[in-house]
């Protein structure tokens, strides 16, 4: 359902979802980890169990509680945690992701409009602003009474969870037919990739990434603005309650598998050449202004990338962006070990 901060969230007792409609099977009254961040952290494309909080719970033995949620990014993240608060947590862990978390920012600022308060009155945005596309349409606002039991009735979410259960696979509990190849290639910016076959897989292109990444475009440098002050407030708001925050960054995928197209494919490795450049620049400045605050964090490239070295595609044979369950395992083996 549509949220006046978070501009959506998950209904309660949505199928394999709590009473809060983030992705665990219960709200503890306490958690050691909140982990928090986008559907990277929620775990799209993996069963509930194998998500890295998940993993990291199952490494650590310490009570982690998932708050990721698909379609989030830094402004509805520090909102997260004030609402998760109730938990107390001993450390946020929260995982920033290379590939849009920053165009998230943006358009959570200025094209959603949820957080007028952060916009910078020297940098005015509204010459290039792409309008925010299905919004204050009146169908949005008139949902009616089953919109309304659908999310908001316990009732409706434990028989919606019924039905799910007996209709899933255990092999793809996300149940759908997987895009071909062939349905892939007809859409335009997705790069193959398929030697060595084990490792085939699909790529974003440049011009996609390129509105995340690219640092000449202003909706770029206003989201990595916003982002940054993000990441500051919740770390001065968590140290003055003494709970420690880890921020993860999440590479893109291209980044995780950069060497090897090298290795591989020297004409794909030319195309993507600027994009990795882009990210590679984003992720320094990143880096650079958590130091400067003082801020913990882990990279999370060279676990990715070590899958390869045992065999383990960590990303789906497909165009989908998410890690696969060795990926996630990855992610939550360097968390622990970090």
């Amino acid at each position: 359902p549509p949220d006046p901060v978070l501009g959506h969230r998950n209904p309660p007792y949505y199928p394999g979802h709590d009473r809060l409609g983030y992705r665990n099977p219960l709200v503890p009254e306490k958690c050691d980890y909140l982990a928090v961040g986008d559907s990277l952290t929620y775990g799209f494309a993996a069963k509930p169990s194998d998500s890295w909080p998940r993993k990291l719970e199952a490494i650590s033995g310490a009570v982690t509680y998932n708050a990721g949620v698909g379609g989030y990014g830094p402004c509805e993240y520090k909102a997260v945690i004030d609402e998760l608060k109730f938990l107390d947590p001993k450390m946020v862990v929260l995982g920033l992701y290379l590939g849009n978390d920053i165009s998230d920012a943006f358009r959570s600022v200025h094209t959603a409009g949820r957080f007028p308060e952060l916009k910078d009155p020297d940098r005015p945005m509204e010459g290039i602003i792409e309008p925010l596309r299905g919004a204050n349409r009146p169908e949005n606002n008139s949902r009616g009474v089953g919109a309304f039991v659908r999310e908001h009735s316990s009732l409706y979410g434990v028989a919606r969870r019924s039905l799910w259960l007996l209709q899933r696979r255990e092999d793809d509990p996300f149940s759908g037919t997987a895009d071909t190849d062939e349905d892939i290639a007809k859409r335009q910016q997705f790069l193959l990739f398929q030697q060595p076959a084990r490792f085939k897989t699909w790529f974003p292109g440049p011009e996609l990434q390129a509105k995340t990444t690219d640092l000449s475009d202003p909706k770029v440098q206003e989201g990595l603005r916003i982002a940054k002050d993000r990441l500051a407030c919740i770390a001065t708001e968590l140290a003055a309650t003494n709970v420690e925050f880890l921020v993860v960054i999440l590479p893109t995928k291209i980044s995780v598998y950069a060497d090897l197209v090298a290795r591989h494919d020297p004409d794909l490795a030319e195309t993507v050449s600027g994009m990795l450049a882009q990210e590679k620049e984003v992720k320094e400045l990143l880096v650079e202004f958590l130091e400067e605050r003082g801020i913990d964090h882990i990279d999370t490239l060279e676990p990715l990338r070590a899958c390869f070295a045992k065999d383990l595609p960590p990303f789906p044979p497909s165009d989908d962006v998410h890690p696969n369950n060795n990926g996630y395992q990855a992610i939550a083996t360097a968390v622990a070990a970090h």
